[in-house]
């Protein structure tokens, strides 16, 4: 039997090469996707930024930025190359190569913080200096945090955030909401919100260098200070002194840290003279035009039977109100303030706030303190 002319001898062995060249074509590329390193998928890196806080004028004063822990696994480093790591990074992040080398040797775990917070130029020299000397068992991990371009300026006003990303103290723990971004799987990138105080920078700055010569003249443990705009009660300068860096508050002292204008209750002395007129004026037992003569000084005998008397720094002789608080005149201040009635002043007082909170949005505010005419302690004085 003859074969058919199409199924001649010479077209099957041209099939049979082409079939055959497909399937080696086949094979090798299968190899390849075989022998190929496995493609990690690519994640789109998730953004969580906390909002930052500015002074009135927009600039910052605290914000989000990018650091590095440097880690080191011990069981990494052979033992003769534990003086010659130390030795080179210790220049690197400041911190004594002996004391490196010692907490390489003593390390408790196979896990150390050498340093936290390492910033970006820190970073690109350790890289290089471990790719140079072939250094083993370091790791830099990448972690987000808080600068305040401003150090000190401020300091107990606009807070600290911790490594937990939470706000421990000022503006950063009272807004820890609103400066948080939300946490909404659902979207990748979220934002916190901006927070901006009524502080003018500038102004704070020249004003804590006030304060700073006024602590060194007089020789003062500390000093406080608040600059406000008279019209709106802005407040315009916040000062507690001394103050800590907020890019090393890990290191400050309690004194630092103290919020002296929010938690210390102080006596206003003679400034108190301004609410005290302001109250009779207010309940009409005196007017701007009324004469008051101040012989140096005040002595009435109350109900009770005290005696109360307060000397005057000066004879003012005839005064007014207004010529009384411009002097500072106690004699004519106390001859005004037989003319109210105790309840009634003191309900005065709390009119303008005086023994309640202000409501600043600082934490750990304190309220005062006004007495009352039950007190123990109450006088005529």
């Amino acid at each position: 039997m003859e074969m058919n002319n199409f199924y001649s001898r010479g077209r099957l062995i041209f099939f049979a090469v082409v079939i055959g060249a497909l399937i080696f074509g086949i094979l090798i590329s299968y190899a390849n996707l075989m022998f190929r390193p496995e493609q990690q998928p690519v994640h789109k890196a998730m953004i969580r930024e906390r909002g930052s806080i500015l002074d009135r004028n927009g600039k910052v004063l605290a914000i989000q930025t990018t650091v590095y822990n440097l880690s080191v696994t011990p069981s990494a480093i052979k033992k003769e190359n534990v003086a010659e790591t130390a030795a080179i990074l210790g220049p690197i992040i400041g911190i004594e190569p002996s004391q490196i080398e010692e907490q390489i040797n003593n390390a408790p775990s196979n896990f150390l913080y050498l340093k936290k917070k390492i910033n970006q130029s820190e970073h690109d020299d350790i890289q290089a200096a471990a790719t140079a000397n072939n250094l083993r068992g370091l790791r830099l991990e990448k972690t987000i945090a808080r600068s305040y371009p401003e150090n000190s300026l401020a300091a107990q006003l606009i807070g600290f955030m911790g490594d937990s990303g939470d706000g421990l103290s000022g503006i950063e723990y009272s807004f820890q909401k609103e400066l948080a971004p939300p946490n909404d799987r659902t979207k990748i990138n979220t934002y916190g919100k901006n927070i901006m105080l009524t502080i003018d920078a500038g102004l704070q700055y020249k004003l804590e260098q006030i304060a700073k010569q006024s602590m060194e003249s007089t020789k003062a443990e500390s000093i406080m200070l608040i600059a406000a705009e008279a019209k709106s009660g802005e407040i315009l300068s916040y000062i507690s002194l001394p103050a800590p860096n907020l890019n090393s508050y890990s290191y400050s002292t309690a004194e630092e840290r103290m919020d002296r204008p929010a938690m210390y209750a102080y006596e206003p002395g003679s400034v108190f003279k301004i609410f005290s007129v302001a109250s009779f004026i207010d309940a009409g037992v005196i007017s701007e035009n009324d004469i008051f003569v101040c012989d140096g000084v005040f002595e009435v005998k109350s109900t009770n039977g005290e005696l109360v008397r307060i000397k005057c720094l000066d004879h003012h002789g005839a005064i007014t109100a207004r010529e009384a608080l411009q002097y500072s005149c106690n004699d004519a201040i106390a001859q005004m303030s037989q003319k109210i009635n105790s309840e009634y002043f003191l309900q005065q007082l709390h009119q303008f706030g005086f023994g309640s909170k202000t409501g600043i949005e600082l934490p750990g505010e304190t309220k005062g303190l006004v007495k009352s005419t039950t007190d123990r302690l109450w006088s005529g004085r």
